[in-house]
């Protein structure tokens, strides 16, 4: 089982479901941390746990900002990055799917 430092065996299995879900399969996801500056007057990057899953070539990211926060963002390359406009979500499941529906957007524009 996945150890992701940051997220709870709860929010993991949440996430989990959800994808398979979404996809119809198993996802892999895998934990990280991420450096990202929490607001714009923040000098230095406060290093966030992650969770990274590719699909399609597409790579997401869901970041835990704090013990209630998620940040997401999306990506092809490291010069093509999205996110859905919205900078903080408080709830987990509105957070994937919000990112999920800003890809498919994206990839249908």
């Amino acid at each position: 089982m996945l150890s992701a430092p940051g997220f709870t065996d709860k929010e993991l299995h949440q996430i989990r479901e959800f994808l398979t879900q979404h996809y119809g399969k198993d996802v892999e996801i895998l934990s990280s941390h991420n450096q990202t500056h929490l607001s714009p007057a923040s000098t230095s990057p406060t290093s966030c746990p992650t969770i990274f899953w590719q699909e399609n070539c597409v790579n997401f990211l869901v970041l835990k900002s704090n013990s209630s926060e998620y940040r997401t963002q999306f990506f092809t390359t490291p010069l093509d990055q999205h996110d859905t406009g919205t900078e903080t979500y408080c709830d987990l499941e509105e957070c994937l799917k919000a990112i999920l529906q800003a890809q498919s957007d994206h990839e249908n524009a």
